[in-house]
């Protein structure tokens, strides 16, 4: 008898008719359009296997793809695109970030002033030509061959 009368009062659970959820109104079904409806429809979603059944994709769509999936990840606001897989790469590479296993620090610790390797040691002595006219090399030299390739016919 005590439970209903704290039910009944300010900590009654809220049962008013504005707040009752509408049921979801149902949605026509598709073969029930007018003709109106379907001319201006679009027609058909077009199906992968359709599209690459007899043609692949041609370098210039796959690069069109690409672009715009990176654009989607990239992008902030209402169309970017992250999936699952982009989010846990990214969350993995901040936990590298965060252990010191990147190589994107840009404030570097170590000075590296000085440091030489076989490469750094043959960039600096290099004496390389001020522009492509000018010449490499100070002695006269020739340089002149023959390439053959395909069958022994072709030698000939």
């Amino acid at each position: 008898a005590e439970l209903a009368q704290v039910l009944a009062g300010p900590l009654a659970p809220l049962q008013v008719r504005w707040a009752k959820k509408s049921k979801r109104k149902r949605r026509p079904k598709m073969a029930d359009r007018t003709p109106e409806l379907r001319a201006a429809s679009g027609g058909q979603k077009e199906r992968v296997w359709d599209r690459y059944l007899m043609a692949p994709e041609t370098p210039y769509e796959v690069a069109r793809q690409v672009r715009q999936h990176v654009r989607g990840l990239t992008s902030d606001g209402r169309h970017n695109v992250r999936r699952k897989k982009d989010l846990s790469r990214y969350t993995n590479y901040r936990v590298l970030r965060a252990a010191g296993l990147t190589h994107d620090n840009p404030q570097e610790e170590v000075d590296r002033r000085g440091f030489v390797t076989p490469l750094t040691e043959l960039q600096d002595t290099s004496n390389l030509p001020r522009s492509p006219l000018h010449r490499r090399f100070l002695f006269p030299h020739t340089l002149s061959y023959k390439v053959y390739w395909g069958p022994p016919s072709v030698y000939d």
